[in-house]
């Protein structure tokens, strides 16, 4: 778990102790809570604030066999076929 403070936010995330950070970031979305943070060990979780809680929970785990450096939160849309490309 670690603290964050950032502006007017801060909080909490259950982020695993022994794991090297390499990128926090918030999602650009103004509708959504999110929270993405890389790892040296080769993983990008990404956590959710629900509601108004400063107590982030684990939403997704993407592993890699990598050390992920960055990334980044981008807006998805469909096309014309209503295929989404990640």
């Amino acid at each position: 778990m670690f603290h964050f403070a950032g502006g007017a936010t801060e909080g909490t995330v259950p982020h695993p102790t022994r794991t090297k950070i390499s990128r926090v970031q918030y999602s650009p979305d103004p509708n959504t809570s999110l929270l993405g943070v890389s790892s040296w060990e080769g993983t990008v979780r990404v956590y959710n604030f629900p509601g108004n809680s400063v107590a982030a929970q684990e939403k997704r785990v993407h592993a890699h066999s990598d050390p992920v450096l960055s990334f980044s939160f981008t807006v998805s849309s469909p096309r014309l076929d209503y295929a989404v490309t990640c």
